[in-house]
């Protein structure tokens, strides 16, 4: 017997507009609390009963500039934690520049996923099928944790401990991602996937 779950579980909703403000709600309820950027992948786990349900819920939806893309020569690409899939499959910059990211975005989920969905919360999230990491591996980026006793800078080599783990603590988010200048060569992202043969029998 299968069940169907189509009701999240009981949660308190909190949209805070101000960065400060979710470090010092994640200081408070720590491992009570958990946080969402686009909620592609938690809200399903939710309403799966997969995991289970946070006290309270932290949107980053308000907080202003994390959904920003920027690139200069010599520092790179900057990637806030706000931007979704969608903005890096369709960026002209990433495209001339990280094409390894901006095939590995394209590459990712449904339309609807990707225009939802956020780079930082594929990172975050860790599954082992998660299409981003792979081309920020290569790409040697860095990650840049923050929380109220402050920052640091995290390789994304150094950041995965295991499946769906990663070395953020219950105090810390991820505010952005930090692509290094590709200094000559040009990468290809190619991802297989198993062909899916037809059940259909000829008679």
């Amino acid at each position: 017997m299968v069940t169907f779950y189509r009701r999240l579980p009981k949660f308190y909703y909190v949209a805070p507009n101000a960065i400060e403000e979710v470090l010092s709600l994640l200081s408070q309820y720590k491992d009570r609390v958990k946080v969402i950027a686009g909620g592609t992948d938690l809200v399903p786990k939710l309403k799966r009963r997969e995991i289970k349900a946070p006290e309270y819920i932290i949107d980053l939806k308000g907080i202003p500039d994390l959904d920003s893309i920027r690139y200069s020569e010599g520092s790179g690409l900057r990637l806030g934690a706000l931007v979704t899939i969608h903005a890096v499959e369709t960026s002209p910059v990433i495209g001339e520049k990280f094409s390894v990211l901006f095939q590995a975005a394209q590459s990712m989920a449904s339309v609807q996923v990707r225009n939802r969905g956020t780079i930082a919360g594929n990172i975050c999230n860790a599954v082992p099928s998660a299409d981003t990491a792979p081309a920020l591996l290569v790409l040697d980026a860095e990650l840049k944790l923050i929380s109220l006793r402050g920052e640091r800078l995290v390789k994304v080599e150094d950041f995965f401990i295991g499946p769906n783990k990663t070395v953020l603590t219950g105090e810390e988010i991820l505010q952005e991602i930090r692509v290094p200048e590709l200094l000559g060569g040009k990468g290809v992202y190619l991802k297989l996937t198993p062909s899916i043969k037809s059940s259909y029998r000829k008679v």
